[in-house]
C-alpha cells in the first residue's frame, strides 16, 4: 500500500500496488456562474469558473451538474469546452459526455500531460456550456454543482475538491418579457421577435405584457413595436389607428375604405348584416333596400336618367318622356305620349283619342270589348275569345275547346 498527502508525496516508501480513494471531497471556497445572456427562456452561454485547492491527476476532469431550472434549449444539443490557467487544453482531446437525465456534464482528460496539475492561489478552471436554457423567470435557481475527480484505470472516479451552493442564476425579468423595469419583472418594456426557436413566442408588447397577437382593438406600431389602440370609431384596425378594419361601434356602423362611417357615401348602400358599405350596382348614384334598386342616378353620368330603379342612357320613346332628370311612365290612360306623361298619342284598344286635348277617353269595357274608329262604336271579341286587345280578332284569352295561338 502507498500513503500519500494531498499532493501525492509518499508517506510510506512500501509500494504495495493498491490505491486509497475517497468520495468525499473537498468543498472549495470560490467558484463563479456567468451567463452571457440575461434574458428569460433563451439558449445562451454559461461560464463556470471553479478555483480548484488540489492536484488532479493526468486524464482527470470535471463534473458539472446543472439546475432543474436551466433546461436544454430547443436544439436538444449541448456543447461544452474548457479552459485551465496554467496548463494547454486540446479541445480535440477532450472526453466529454452529457447525461440529460441526471442534468450532468461530465469532462475527462483536462489534465492531459503526463504530470499532475498542481493548482497555484488564484488558478481556476473554466468550463464553458452552451445550449442550456436561461430561467424563465427572476426567481433564483437552485445552484450548479462541480466537482473535479481524478480517472484511475479507465473505469474508476474519485473526487478531489467540489462546490454544491452558491452558483445560482436568475433572470431580471420575467418570461415573456425580453425587458424589463427595473426591480419590476413582470412589467415588460420589449418582447422576443417572433422565432420558431423561442417557446410560446409573445412577440407584442401591449401596455406592459408581451401577447401572442394584439388585442382585437388594437394594432401592432412597428415604429414602436407596441400594441397601439385603434381609433375609437373602429372595432379593429391594422398597421394604424384609423385604418379600420371593422366596424360595429354605434353610431359608427358601416366600414368603408378603411373608415368607420355613419352612413354610406354615394353609389354604396349599407350592409347591417357584415357593417359594410356594399356598392350598388349598375350606374346607380344612391340605391336603397338592394344594390340593384336605385333612387338616384349620377347626372354626370352617360347613365344619368332614373327610370324604374335604374339609370338608363335616354327615356325609352312612346312609353316615357323626360321630367327633369327622371324618365317618367305616360299617363296610364295613354298607350304612347309626347312632352309630358298627360300628353297621349294613342290609346288602349277600349279608349277612344281626343286629338284635340290628346287625352283617352273610356268608350268600352277594357278586355272584352274594341273601339272602332271606323264604326266610331264598341265591339265585342270575336266569338272564340273571352278577351282581347288591339282589334276584336287578337285574342288574350280563349273560351273552352280552343286555344291560344301566340305565332
Amino acid at each position: 500500500m502507498r500513503i500519500t498527502d494531498q499532493n501525492y508525496i509518499p508517506i510510506n516508501s512500501k509500494l504495495t500496488g493498491s490505491v486509497v480513494t475517497t468520495n468525499n471531497a473537498n468543498t472549495i471556497a470560490k467558484a463563479k456562474v456567468k451567463v452571457a445572456s440575461p434574458q428569460p427562456g433563451v439558449e445562451s452561454s454559461f461560464i463556470l469558473e471553479f478555483y480548484p485547492e488540489h492536484s488532479i491527476a493526468s486524464g482527470g476532469g470535471i463534473l458539472v451538474v446543472y439546475p432543474p431550472q436551466t433546461l436544454v434549449g430547443s436544439s436538444g444539443r449541448l456543447t461544452a469546452r474548457v479552459t485551465v490557467d496554467g496548463l494547454h487544453v486540446d479541445q480535440d482531446k477532450l472526453d466529454i459526455s452529457f447525461d440529460l437525465s441526471a442534468r450532468s456534464v461530465t469532462v475527462r482528460n483536462i489534465v492531459q500531460q503526463s504530470s499532475a496539475y498542481k493548482p497555484t492561489a488564484g488558478q481556476k478552471i473554466e468550463v464553458t456550456i452552451q445550449g442550456l436554457r436561461t430561467p424563465y423567470t427572476s426567481d433564483m435557481t437552485d445552484s450548479f454543482q462541480m466537482t473535479t475527480f481524478n480517472f484511475v484505470d479507465n473505469t474508476f472516479y474519485y473526487l478531489i475538491d467540489k462546490i454544491a451552493s452558491g452558483l445560482t442564476i436568475n433572470s431580471k425579468c420575467n418570461y415573456p418579457c425580453r425587458e424589463c423595469a427595473d426591480d419590476q419583472p413582470s412589467k415588460c418594456l420589449s418582447c422576443y421577435p417572433e422565432d420558431p426557436n423561442i417557446k410560446n413566442g409573445r412577440p407584442f408588447l401591449q401596455v406592459d405584457t408581451c401577447v401572442e397577437e394584439c388585442a382585437g382593438n388594437r394594432f401592432y406600431d412597428r415604429k414602436t413595436n407596441q400594441c397601439q389602440l385603434c381609433d375609437p370609431t373602429c372595432l379593429s384596425c391594422v398597421d394604424q389607428a384609423s385604418k379600420c378594419t371593422s366596424c360595429g361601434i354605434n353610431p359608427f356602423l358601416f366600414l368603408h375604405q378603411s373608415r368607420c362611417l355613419t352612413e354610406c357615401p354615394d353609389h354604396y348602400i349599407e350592409d347591417p348584416s357584415a357593417n359594410r358599405c356594399k356598392p350598388c350596382s349598375g350606374n346607380c348614384l344612391t340605391c336603397e333596400g338592394l344594390p340593384t334598386s336605385c333612387t338616384s342616378c349620377d347626372v354626370n353620368s352617360p347613365y344619368k336618367y332614373f327610370f324604374h330603379e335604374s339609370c338608363i342612357k335616354e327615356c325609352i320613346p312612346e312609353i316615357s318622356v323626360l321630367v327633369g332628370d327622371k324618365c317618367v311612365e305616360c299617363d296610364t290612360k295613354c298607350k304612347s305620349c309626347r312632352g309630358t306623361p298627360q300628353t297621349c298619342t294613342s290609346c288602349e284598344s277600349h279608349m277612344k283619342l281626343d286629338p284635340f286635348q290628346h287625352t283617352c277617353e273610356d268608350m268600352c269595357e277594357a278586355e272584352v270589348q274594341i273601339f272602332s274608329e271606323e264604326t266610331k262604336r264598341c265591339e265585342l271579341c270575336a266569338s272564340t275569345c273571352t278577351k282581347c286587345a288591339g282589334s276584336t280578332t287578337t285574342c288574350t284569352a280563349c273560351k273552352p275547346g280552343f286555344v291560344l295561338n301566340l305565332d
